[in-house]
């Protein structure tokens, strides 16, 4: 018995030293996601992959986190988020390459779901990135950016008709499908409490062709119900 464990120990001391170096690391200790492929991601409806990876990312900042990393090709992409303002307010950028780098100053809120996808079809990568506030109004930002000739352009949600917002008080949900953006969220009748709504659900639809977003139509009852969940 004493023999078996004298014989054992210089192997129990090798595997120590091993995961004190960080050689062996266990599954959970991975600094990003899993690589998604533009293929794949336009396949699904995008936005039912919620975050899963927010680990820190190794820096000597522990408010820096990877919230995703993706590979498209040869590139490599992160996106990072700096929560040092606190986590209701952080700071957003992605990177690429060989240090270049893209701050993100028009996302100021937590990042919700992040996705590959080619809205307009032409081929081009486009990730596609929505914030939802602290807020009880949990109101949604929606971005997405396109690269193309070697830089990434940003690309916004139009505006739509007045009309079409009417009843809504936050509380939204952005779906990314093969080629349109969807917006849902809750309607209010005039008596409703925040928490309360009554009035059924509308989703308004975004498609985006030749380099921007338009309008393309909305529409309630039981399947933007559906949409909202």
């Amino acid at each position: 018995m004493h023999r078996f464990s004298y014989r054992a120990l210089p192997l129990l001391l090798s595997l120590i030293l091993l995961l004190v170096m960080g050689v062996l690391r266990p599954d959970g200790a991975r600094a990003f996601a899993a690589e998604t492929s533009a293929a794949d991601a336009a396949a699904h409806d995008l936005t039912a992959e919620a975050l899963t990876a927010n680990d820190q990312a190794g820096s000597a900042n522990p408010n820096l986190y990877i919230s995703k990393a993706v590979s498209f090709g040869e590139m490599e992409l992160r996106v990072i988020s700096d929560c040092s303002a606190g986590h209701c307010v952080p700071k957003h950028s992605i990177t690429w390459g060989t240090g270049m780098s893209l701050e993100l100053d028009s996302l100021s809120e937590p990042l919700q779901r992040i996705a590959v996808c080619d809205l307009d079809q032409d081929g081009d990568l486009e990730l596609a990135l929505t914030t939802t506030s602290c807020g009880s109004g949990q109101y949604g930002t929606f971005l997405l950016l396109e690269w193309s000739r070697n830089t990434w352009t940003p690309h916004k949600l139009c505006s739509v008709p007045e009309s079409e917002q009417e009843g809504g008080m936050g509380h939204e949900r952005i779906a990314v499908w093969n080629d349109h953006v969807e917006v849902t969220f809750p309607l209010y009748a005039e008596d409703d409490a925040n928490c309360c709504p009554t009035a059924g659900y509308r989703s308004i639809n975004y498609v985006f062709e030749n380099d921007s977003f338009s309008f393309s139509g909305s529409f309630e009852g039981p399947r933007a119900m559906r949409m909202s969940r």
